[in-house]
Protein backbone atom coordinates (compact mmCIF):
# COMPACT_ATOMS: atom_id res chain seq x y z
CA UNK A 1 0.00 0.00 0.00
CA UNK A 2 1.37 3.48 -1.13
CA UNK A 3 2.00 5.90 2.02
CA UNK A 4 0.45 9.28 1.38
CA UNK A 5 3.40 11.92 3.08
CA UNK A 6 1.63 13.67 6.02
CA UNK A 7 1.85 17.52 4.51
CA UNK A 8 -0.43 15.57 1.55
CA UNK A 9 -2.84 14.88 4.09
CA UNK A 10 -5.99 17.31 4.12
CA UNK A 11 -7.28 19.30 6.85
CA UNK A 12 -9.97 17.21 7.97
CA UNK A 13 -7.69 13.51 8.08
CA UNK A 14 -5.41 15.24 9.97
CA UNK A 15 -8.04 16.70 12.48
CA UNK A 16 -9.21 13.04 13.42
CA UNK A 17 -5.94 12.22 14.72
CA UNK A 18 -5.45 15.51 16.90
CA UNK A 19 -8.91 14.88 18.29
CA UNK A 20 -8.12 11.93 19.35
CA UNK A 21 -5.25 12.90 20.99
CA UNK A 22 -7.04 16.24 22.92
CA UNK A 23 -9.50 13.28 23.95
CA UNK A 24 -6.98 10.99 25.09
CA UNK A 25 -5.22 13.80 27.32
CA UNK A 26 -8.32 15.19 28.61
CA UNK A 27 -8.92 11.76 29.91
CA UNK A 28 -5.57 10.96 31.68
CA UNK A 29 -6.05 15.16 32.61
CA UNK A 30 -9.46 13.99 34.52
CA UNK A 31 -8.64 10.80 36.02
CA UNK A 32 -4.78 12.75 37.66
CA UNK A 33 -7.01 15.59 38.86
CA UNK A 34 -9.83 13.12 40.38
CA UNK A 35 -6.85 10.96 41.98
CA UNK A 36 -5.39 14.31 43.52
CA UNK A 37 -8.57 15.64 44.47
CA UNK A 38 -9.90 12.65 46.65
CA UNK A 39 -6.58 12.54 48.73
CA UNK A 40 -7.83 15.72 50.74
CA UNK A 41 -11.28 15.21 50.82
CA UNK A 42 -10.59 11.30 52.38
CA UNK A 43 -8.00 13.44 54.57
CA UNK A 44 -10.43 15.93 56.01
CA UNK A 45 -12.73 13.21 57.38
CA UNK A 46 -9.71 11.45 59.51
CA UNK A 47 -8.44 12.15 62.79
CA UNK A 48 -6.01 14.68 63.24
CA UNK A 49 -2.11 13.84 63.09
CA UNK A 50 -1.68 15.33 66.44
CA UNK A 51 -4.53 14.28 68.76
CA UNK A 52 -5.71 14.40 72.28
CA UNK A 53 -8.25 12.40 74.18
CA UNK A 54 -10.40 13.80 76.04
CA UNK A 55 -13.91 12.97 77.62
CA UNK A 56 -16.80 15.65 77.22
CA UNK A 57 -20.39 15.40 78.81
CA UNK A 58 -22.87 17.69 76.97
CA UNK A 59 -25.91 15.91 79.43
CA UNK A 60 -26.52 12.72 77.56
CA UNK A 61 -23.45 10.73 79.71
CA UNK A 62 -20.08 10.68 78.73
CA UNK A 63 -18.35 11.09 75.62
CA UNK A 64 -14.61 10.00 74.67
CA UNK A 65 -13.46 12.47 72.08
CA UNK A 66 -10.15 13.33 70.28
CA UNK A 67 -9.12 16.58 69.25
CA UNK A 68 -6.26 18.46 67.37
CA UNK A 69 -4.26 21.13 68.59
CA UNK A 70 -6.42 23.84 66.84
CA UNK A 71 -9.02 24.82 69.49
CA UNK A 72 -11.56 25.45 67.40
CA UNK A 73 -11.14 21.93 65.21
CA UNK A 74 -13.93 19.39 65.74
CA UNK A 75 -14.07 17.32 68.26
CA UNK A 76 -14.02 13.94 66.70
CA UNK A 77 -16.45 11.12 69.07
CA UNK A 78 -14.22 7.97 69.48
CA UNK A 79 -17.32 5.91 68.81
CA UNK A 80 -19.65 6.34 65.99
CA UNK A 81 -17.31 9.34 65.05
CA UNK A 82 -20.02 12.52 66.15
CA UNK A 83 -18.42 15.85 65.46
CA UNK A 84 -18.77 18.82 67.80
CA UNK A 85 -17.56 21.72 66.48
CA UNK A 86 -16.11 23.91 69.61
CA UNK A 87 -17.56 27.72 70.11
CA UNK A 88 -16.20 28.62 73.12
CA UNK A 89 -13.52 27.17 76.03
CA UNK A 90 -13.53 28.02 80.00
CA UNK A 91 -11.16 25.45 80.97
CA UNK A 92 -8.82 25.53 84.22
CA UNK A 93 -4.95 24.10 83.40
CA UNK A 94 -2.70 23.85 86.65
CA UNK A 95 -4.77 26.57 88.69
CA UNK A 96 -4.95 29.34 85.84
CA UNK A 97 -8.46 29.92 83.89
CA UNK A 98 -8.62 30.04 80.36
CA UNK A 99 -10.98 31.67 78.00
CA UNK A 100 -11.54 31.29 74.41
CA UNK A 101 -14.13 31.86 72.20
CA UNK A 102 -13.94 31.74 68.32
CA UNK A 103 -15.54 35.64 67.66
CA UNK A 104 -18.33 34.63 66.11
CA UNK A 105 -22.16 34.92 67.56
CA UNK A 106 -23.13 31.79 69.40
CA UNK A 107 -25.70 29.35 67.59
CA UNK A 108 -29.26 29.19 68.83
CA UNK A 109 -27.80 25.09 68.70
CA UNK A 110 -24.88 25.53 71.47
CA UNK A 111 -24.87 23.40 74.17
CA UNK A 112 -22.36 23.92 77.11
CA UNK A 113 -20.50 20.36 77.79
CA UNK A 114 -18.08 19.71 80.72
CA UNK A 115 -14.48 18.81 79.17
CA UNK A 116 -11.71 16.91 80.69
CA UNK A 117 -8.76 15.55 79.24
CA UNK A 118 -6.77 14.89 82.44
CA UNK A 119 -4.74 18.44 81.92
CA UNK A 120 -7.73 20.98 81.52
CA UNK A 121 -10.92 21.05 83.13
CA UNK A 122 -13.66 22.80 82.60
CA UNK A 123 -16.60 23.29 80.40
CA UNK A 124 -16.81 23.96 76.47
CA UNK A 125 -19.69 25.51 74.04
CA UNK A 126 -19.81 22.93 70.92
CA UNK A 127 -22.39 22.95 68.01
CA UNK A 128 -23.09 19.36 67.14
CA UNK A 129 -21.90 19.47 63.06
Amino acid sequence: MLKVAPMLLTREDRRKDSMMRNLRAAGMAALLVAALGAAPASAKDSAPEETFPAVIDCGRGPVAVISGADLFEPLLAVEGHKKYKPLAWSVTVDGELFEFDNGKKLSKHAVDCSYDDGIAVGTVTVKKA
